[in-house]
């Protein structure tokens, strides 16, 4: 931004009225000629040969005067102007004489003679009328003429012309002083958002005369050659829109389609679901040959942006969106200008994209798999900071299915490489074939094991820290443990020589192996740290900012609170519940209310999500566990240990102390249940919507007698 300059168009227009003072004498003079060329056409001439005579007697006047002497010459006396109907003579010291030369019109004029004497003492002239030889009507005054009695005053006319004169000069201080423009920019607020893309180069113009910059420096964050640049814009190349409009929105990348057509990459900070933007940049004059050639592009899945430069065009095509039959965005002319303005332009994008977009294209929700951009994540801010800055020590994230595990690796990793120092690689494990996949992200073909791997990849990148993020460990770690920890040990040498950083991230296969495996490589080699559910203020955020950008209102607040309450803070519910939200407020958009919020709990996409708990390990019999504990507590809504060895006494069920600790701290990773003091509950209140207690005593039954046959 530029450094604050003073408002200087007040002392502009005092500039303005002094010039007009100035020049006012001269209109006078003009006017007093005019009038005598009116009343006596034949003796204008005359006046302009005083008119002469008169200005050499000024310049002698002052020469004198400076010098104390007398000129001999025009150059001397510091006249520089040709002679024009008089011929001087200065040859006689005191006395300046000029002879009528044959450039007058009237003939009888020409060889007469003025003379004037000065006297040196004083600088006073007088007429020396024995050498004067104009005629009495054409003397002057003082030369016993009647020169100066040739206009006896203005005629009404003339002194009409005055005021009308005098009018318009106050009138134009008066409509500058007060402009509106002028009153806007000398405001402490001042803004251009409000002003024509087409109107720019007028302001401009109008801060140039007035000197009122600083506020539009200021009040918009722009340098003085900023603020030039985008007033000229509207009448520059497209070349040179299209890359002040990149510079000032989202954009990491933009390539010409073709004369006037653009694609943008827009960066994943962008906070809605817009990863690119046909930029179309028209000069037409009528929009139906626009509409037609937008409406017969190839690509017709990316959203348009129509930059219509013609004011008039601009406003007739958006009265006719409706007859362009795909996804386009055409921003009016103030509009224009804030995407233009640093300040505005991704706020005005956003707005945009919602209120011309079909909001669900663009939702920001993801209820499914990883979160992609690092705009749609909310949260875990210091797990984050923590995997980031503890470079020398390992992790492993344990939780249960969609509690947010991938979506935190992947912000993380998205973290990490846009530092210079990190070298990081993500792999996410289907299988148990860990070092393939490892060897082909890191594009190494030949390898021995994991730590000649691992020492290739520290080679290609010496000055940096090499980071491991695994997700989806629990195969790799089940059939390693087939193995004889063959791979883990691998790993284990690997991590403590520091070669590299290794980040896990799994379920129970993960977790088991790391705290509950006494023999296992994992034990006390990486710090382990439990993915839950969201806190209050980042699921807030989740539910309640994307939705604003969408221009979609709750009801109140309570309404937030209870989606947050009722998904338990799991951000893939949350998300769930909202993209329900969205799609029905698509082509319908209304104030989002209880009912509306019901129908998304119930929706089968959210139900769906719900499910899976009932296999949460590979083991049946301590499967078999974790769903007779869920049972119960659909039929109880709460329960305790006392009521869960009750049930497997009264079945005669064999399970250990160990086996029930573990299918309790199983069912609490996943976000299945939660200990409230001495009692275990349901995590999520949706999941109570499952089972009435008569199924699941029903579904309790079976399970048991599956067990004990």
């Amino acid at each position: 931004m530029s450094e604050s300059k003073p408002d200087t168009s007040f002392i502009r227009i005092i500039g303005i009225a002094l010039f007009c003072f100035i020049i006012f004498p001269y209109v006078y003079q003009t006017l007093l000629h005019y009038q005598s060329s009116r009343a006596m056409p034949d003796k204008v001439e005359v006046l302009e040969i005083m008119g002469e005579f008169k200005l050499v007697q000024h310049h002698i006047s002052k020469y004198a005067k400076k010098q104390g002497n007398w000129p001999y010459s025009l150059a001397t006396a510091g006249y520089l102007g040709h002679e024009q109907l008089l011929r001087f003579n200065l040859s006689e010291p005191w006395s300046l004489q000029a002879t009528i030369n044959n450039k007058v019109l009237n003939q009888s004029l020409i060889g007469l003679t003025i003379q004037y004497s000065m006297k040196p003492e004083s600088g006073e002239w007088k007429c020396d009328n024995r050498v004067t030889n104009l005629p009495e009507e054409f003397s002057p005054t003082d030369c016993n003429g009647e020169l100066e009695q040739l206009i006896d005053g203005f005629s009404p006319q003339t002194w009409y012309l005055l005021i009308a004169s005098a009018a318009i000069v106050i009138s134009v201080l008066l409509a500058i002083y007060r402009h509106p423009l002028l009153k806007k920019l000398r405001h402490s607020h001042f803004s251009l958002t409000q002003f024509n893309y087409a109107d720019l180069n007028k302001l401009l113009t109008l801060s140039r005369v007035t000197g009122a910059l600083a506020p539009i420096l200021n009040n918009n964050q722009l340098s003085r050659t900023a603020w030039f640049k985008l007033a000229k814009l509207h009448q520059s190349d497209h070349k040179q829109q299209i890359k002040a409009l990149s510079q000032s929105l989202p954009v990491v990348s933009s390539k010409t389609v073709s004369k006037n057509m653009f694609r943008f990459t827009l960066s994943d900070q962008f906070e809605l679901n817009l990863n690119e933007l046909l930029v179309v940049i028209s000069e037409e004059a009528q929009p139906n040959k626009l509409i037609k050639r937008i409406n017969g592009l190839s690509d017709q899945l990316t959203p348009v942006l129509l930059w219509v430069n013609n004011p008039k065009t601009n406003m007739m095509l958006r009265t006719q969106k409706n007859r362009i039959k795909r996804l386009a965005i055409i921003p009016s002319q103030p509009e224009m200008t804030q995407l233009l303005l640093f300040i505005t332009a991704r706020t005005t994008l956003i707005d945009l994209a919602a209120k011309q977009l079909p909001i669900n294209t663009i939702s920001p929700y993801q209820g499914k798999g990883g979160i992609i951009k690092s705009s749609h994540f909310f949260g875990r801010q210091v797990i984050l900071d923590k995997l980031e800055q503890q470079y020398n020590s390992n992790f492993l994230l344990v939780g249960g299915r969609q509690l947010g595990k991938t979506s935190l690796l992947k912000a993380l990793y998205r973290k990490l490489n846009n530092q210079t120092n990190n070298h990081c690689l993500y792999l996410s494990l289907s299988d148990e074939r860990l070092l393939p996949r490892l060897a082909y992200q890191a594009k190494i073909s030949a390898y021995k094991n994991l730590d000649d791997l691992t020492q290739q990849i520290k080679r290609t990148y010496p000055q940096k820290k090499i980071r491991l993020l695994i997700d989806e460990a629990d195969l790799f770690i089940q059939a390693d443990i087939n193995t004889g920890y063959e791979l883990l040990n691998q790993v284990r040498r690997v991590a403590e020589n520091g070669t590299c950083q290794f980040i896990f991230a799994g379920f129970w296969e993960l977790y088991a192996n790391a705290v509950l495996d006494y023999h296992s490589p994992l034990r006390n080699l990486a710090h382990s740290i439990t993915v839950g559910p969201l806190e209050a203020q980042p699921a807030t955020q989740l539910i309640q900012q994307p939705m604003s950008m969408l221009r979609q209102k709750f009801a109140s607040q309570h309404i937030i609170e209870d989606i947050y309450q009722k998904t338990g803070g799991r951000a893939n519910l949350i998300n769930l519940v909202c993209e329900y939200l969205v799609e029905q407020l698509t082509d319908h958009r209304q104030v989002i209310d209880t009912a509306l919020v019901e129908q998304a709990y119930q929706s089968d996409q959210v139900q769906d999500a719900l499910q899976g708990w009932s296999n949460l390990t590979s083991e049946t019999k301590a499967s078999a566990l974790d769903r007779i504990i869920v049972y119960l507590m659909f039929m109880q809504q709460s329960i305790d240990l006392k009521m869960i060895n009750l049930i497997l006494q009264q079945h005669t069920l064999s399970y250990n102390p160990e086996q029930l600790k573990q299918s309790l701290q199983r069912l609490r990773l996943a976000h299945i249940i939660y200990k409230n003091k001495e009692k275990y509950q349901f995590a999520v209140p949706l999941f109570t919507q499952q089972h009435d207690a008569k199924e699941a005593k029903v579904l309790l039954q079976q399970e048991i007698q599956f067990l004990t046959s």
